[in-house]
């Protein structure tokens, strides 16, 4: 049971990283402006969609279909998920004059 439990955790943390990370290039290639940074992007989003949908049809049917796996799931994501890069604090560069 605690192979299974910790199997859907694993596959749901998996499959969420990968979502945020498609939306995060796909917005970074709109808002960036380069056209050659944007097209890069893209291309990278384009590859990732390979990635993200092998985590959900790679996961084990006890796992998806048996409410208790579900359950810790969804209780240890939301108290240990957070996007990467949060309460990183960014401290403006120095300006040379």
């Amino acid at each position: 049971m605690l192979l299974l439990d910790m199997t859907a955790v694993a596959m749901a943390w998996g499959a969420i990283n990968e979502w945020t990370t498609q939306a995060g290039y796909g917005r970074l290639a709109v808002r960036s402006g380069h056209p050659l940074l944007a097209e890069l992007l893209r291309r990278t989003c384009d590859k990732r969609v390979g990635i993200s949908t092998f985590t959900p049809a790679k996961s084990p049917a006890p796992v998806v279909s048996v409410a208790p796996y579900a359950t810790i799931a969804r209780i240890a994501l939301r108290k240990c998920w957070h996007p990467v890069g949060t309460g990183v604090v960014c401290h403006p560069l120095p300006v040379r004059g």
